[in-house]
Parts: C-alpha cells; structure tokens; sequence
C-alpha cells in the first residue's frame, strides 16, 4: 500500500472550510491512513438490516447518541465561538449533528458511540498542540499499523469493510471524518482499525 495513512484514499476529500482541525491539505498526498482506502467515498451509507434487537427495541427507545458526539465536539465549537469563528463553531455543531444522525440511523449502540468518541478526545489529546501530525509521524504510524496488521493475521476484507465505513462517514460530513483522522494520526491506531472493523462488520455485513 502506498499511502501513510491506512483508513484512507491517497486523495481525501477535501473539507470545507470550517472543519475542527488543520486541513487535509495540510499533509502531502501520500500521508493518508490504513482506515481511507483507494476508493472515493459513497455518496451514501448502506443502511444495515433491522435485527430482532432492533425490533424489539426500537431506535426512540436508545439512549441518543447526539451526548456523546457533542461531548466530543461542542468544547471545539464553543472555542470557536468565543474567538468569533461562528462560521467554524456552525461547521463543527454540523458535523456533530451528521455524526449522530449516522449512529442514530445505523443502530449503533451506546456503548460503541461512547468508545469511538472517547478514542477521538484521546487522539486529539496526544496531539494537541501539535495539530496537524508531520508526514514523518504518519509514516512511522503507518509502519507499526501495518506490522500490527500483520502480525495479528488481519484480513484485507475487513481492512476494506473498515474503509467502507470511514468513506460513508466522510461522505456525510464534507470530509471531516477523514481530516480528524489523518491531523492525529487517529487513522493508523490499532485501537480505531479495529474498531472500525467491528462496528463495519455490525453495519455492512461480513
């Protein structure tokens, strides 16, 4: 593979302006990650099959995943605010609200809203503030990924599921996903791969 980063194409979509963190432009082409692969992002998520689960506990009756996205996001919108960014704050409360909307239609559990945006408030944590992260970062990050894939026996099929699901995502939010995970490095984390892979195989199938 010949990007850095392995949840990601080597040409991100490119964010509006806005966004939480430094730009994707801001790293080279090839500083992408394991979780954005070579195909462009869906336009739309495929929805997941309604289990027994799901019939029996219906969405409404879930707790809302919209705490926990806001949890994560809304302190970045505040910030903005109060610098007189509304444009950004605006941006950010809009990717927050497009995140939840996707957990909240897919049947995403609580318990994985809550462990996928505690993984993102730890990555920002580690890198702040030195946002985004060097290519020479994400290439060392890419190096240990992929020695951890392999080592681990990870299959390309999952590897490709968890892709699907970071495009579907980057779709609904103007690229957003993938310009967090490249800026942190968040992408190339043994902890998201294989996180996305879970939550990928729950949604997708496989």
């Amino acid at each position: 593979m010949d990007t850095a980063n392995l949840l990601f194409p080597t040409e991100p979509t490119a964010a509006p302006q806005g966004a939480p963190v430094a730009s994707p432009a801001s790293a080279t082409p090839t500083a992408a990650s394991i979780l954005f692969g070579d195909s462009k992002p869906a336009t739309q998520a495929a929805q997941p099959p309604r289990d027994a689960i799901d019939e029996a506990f219906p969405s409404e009756a879930r707790p809302d995943p919209a705490a926990s996205v806001a949890d994560t996001l809304e302190p970045w919108a505040a910030s903005a605010q109060a610098e007189g960014n509304a444009d950004q704050a605006e941006a950010i409360r809009e990717t927050s609200a497009a995140l939840a909307q996707d957990f909240r239609d897919s049947g995403m559990s609580q318990d994985d809203v809550s462990e996928v945006m505690g993984l993102a408030r730890e990555a920002l944590g580690n890198t702040m503030p030195n946002l985004p992260v060097s290519d020479e970062r994400l290439a060392e990050m890419r190096t240990a990924a992929e020695s951890f894939i392999a080592e681990n026996q990870i299959a390309p099929d999952d590897i490709a599921l968890a892709q699907r699901l970071v495009a579907d995502l980057d779709a609904k939010t103007g690229g957003r996903v993938s310009e967090y995970l490249i800026d942190t490095g968040m992408g190339n984390r043994p902890e998201t791969i294989l996180k996305a892979i879970e939550i990928a195989k729950r949604r997708y199938g496989g």
